[in-house]
């Protein structure tokens, strides 16, 4: 959690915009098919595929630096525009605040 929060605080909410909002969305979603790895649950029943699903759907950290090293200035340009690196950060965080509380509510049931 401590990192998610360093993290959010690097990403500039003044230069979000529609363009970077929208790619953060279609991301989230991307996020809400990794869940579907629940069904590689052993057995497959309604815990099991959850408690996967939410351990698996957490992108990792690596996800920052990866997004941090496309969008830096190089001399033949960016490998990805400041909106998509803003989105991926965004969608990264999200993950990182929500997966792990779905697992936890999933194990303390």
């Amino acid at each position: 959690l401590f990192f998610a929060a360093t993290i959010g605080f690097e990403i500039p909410i003044e230069h979000m915009n529609t363009q970077s909002l929208t790619k953060a969305c279609i991301l989230c979603t991307v996020s809400i098919a990794k869940l579907a790895m629940g069904a590689f649950a052993q057995p497959l029943d309604s815990d099991h595929f959850w408690i996967l699903a939410w351990a698996w759907g957490e992108w990792g950290e690596m996800s920052f630096f990866i997004a941090g090293v496309a969008a830096t200035e190089i001399k033949s340009g960016r490998i990805i525009s400041k909106d998509t690196h803003n989105a991926i950060c965004l969608a990264v965080l999200v993950s990182m605040l929500v997966c792990p509380a779905g697992l936890r509510r999933k194990l303390e049931e």
